[in-house]
């Protein structure tokens, strides 16, 4: 009886731990995360960014790497928000590149949000579209740690059932 109780409250707190992690992107309350872009991503093009969660009013710069380059810097709004247009370097390489956006958050520290881009050749309709946004919770530490309660349960259990059934 003592194994079962403990089976249910073990549980009871897994699920507890999966409600309280929440969706991953919740931490930036941002459906797509803290930068995205939009527009033709080719060498020498204009694509739009918008990033968040940065300190209000701070300055932030944006970097295009695989080569490390500052292709623009731009202002945070009241809410911490950035958004303009910036212009891929013309000599750019095609193919996979990050865009960066880097500055302090609210509390000073600093922060840098990238999406990863792929560029495509000057006669290309390169899509601006970067990479899908990470959703659901982090739960793999969880599912380990549920795992381990339920296998300890059921040794448990199986113990129990082993002394009942030999009168010890």
């Amino acid at each position: 009886m003592r194994v079962r109780k403990f089976m249910v409250a073990c549980g009871v707190v897994v699920t507890g731990f999966v409600v309280m992690a929440g969706p991953a992107s919740a931490q930036y309350d941002e459906p797509d995360g803290p930068v995205s872009i939009s527009g033709a991503t080719k060498p020498g093009s204009d694509v739009e960014i918008e990033a968040c969660c940065f300190a209000p009013y701070s300055m932030v710069d944006v970097i295009v790497a695989s080569t490390p380059t500052l292709v623009a810097r731009l202002q945070a709004d009241a809410d911490g928000r950035v958004k303009g247009s910036i212009t891929l370097p013309a000599d750019l390489d095609v193919g996979g590149h990050t865009i960066s956006a880097r500055g302090v958050d609210t509390s000073g520290e600093v922060v840098v949000y990238a999406t990863p881009v792929t560029v495509g050749s000057a006669g290309s309709s390169g899509s601006g579209a970067s990479s899908l946004p990470a959703t659901g919770a982090a739960i793999a530490g969880l599912v380990v740690a549920g795992s381990a309660l339920l296998a300890t349960g059921l040794v448990l259990n199986r113990g129990a059932r082993r002394r009942a059934g030999t009168g010890a």
